[in-house]
């Protein structure tokens, strides 16, 4: 996405994040209609996965973007047997082997260069990503659970977590280089959001507000780890 650099910060800013809304709610309505076409996809297929992620994705950020509670309406009004297969689709797609991988070389250098630290800011706005379907997941489920709806769907929402907990211990190999990271490139994300989702965000923390050595120390400890 390509935007117009202007003179007054502020106003670039309100216009990035103006433009950032109507993406996500562009991208969140259509995977909402196609996912709505498909009727009781195959949770298995890996077509159905990546749509139910991207709509989970794009749904998630434009709420977190502008707190609009509405923006959740579509996935709740779904019949419980489409919701319980929107979850367990996306959790299937939240694959994080070949981002552990990339970690695990980059925790082996001994100096990092400019396109290390690129490569990790890349993975970061990954795991922001991971952490917002996660969230969505989990938030659009819990009325099923609370109905005893279905085992697998608790089965699909614990390897989605394992999954992001074995990520983020990666992550914590390398933490001064996430930390430097981390203050330029979610910088943006920290002033736009409204609902500040997930909840245990560890990314999100602003280690300049917080300083940098409570950061070093406090920065990875992860809700239920």
């Amino acid at each position: 996405m390509r935007f117009t650099i202007m003179s007054d910060p502020h106003t670039a800013f309100k216009e990035i994040k103006k433009s950032l809304i109507e993406f996500h709610a562009k991208c969140g309505r259509d995977a909402y209609k196609e996912w709505a076409e498909t009727g009781m996809p195959d949770s298995a297929d890996g077509d159905t996965q990546n749509l139910a992620f991207r709509l989970l994705e794009h749904t998630a950020q434009l709420y977190r973007l502008t707190g609009d509670e509405d923006v959740l309406t579509g996935l709740q009004d779904l019949p419980d047997d489409n919701k319980c297969m929107l979850v367990r689709s996306a959790c299937a797609a939240i694959d994080v082997e070949g981002t552990i991988s990339r970690l695990d070389i980059l925790a082996q250098e001994e100096d990092l260069d400019g396109d290390d630290l690129l490569a990790i800011e890349n993975t970061l706005l990954h795991r922001d990503t991971l952490g917002l379907v996660q969230y969505l997941a989990e938030r659009t489920a819990f009325p099923l659970l609370t109905k005893g709806f279905n085992r697998d769907l608790s089965y699909a929402l614990g390897v989605a977590q394992g999954e992001l907990k074995r990520l983020d211990a990666a992550f914590k190999k390398i933490p001064k280089a996430v930390l430097t990271a981390g203050r330029v490139v979610l910088d943006g994300v920290r002033q736009a959001v409204v609902v500040n989702v997930p909840h245990n965000a560890w990314w999100l923390r602003d280690p300049v507000l917080e300083g940098v050595a409570e950061a070093l120390v406090n920065a990875f400890k992860f809700k239920n780890s």
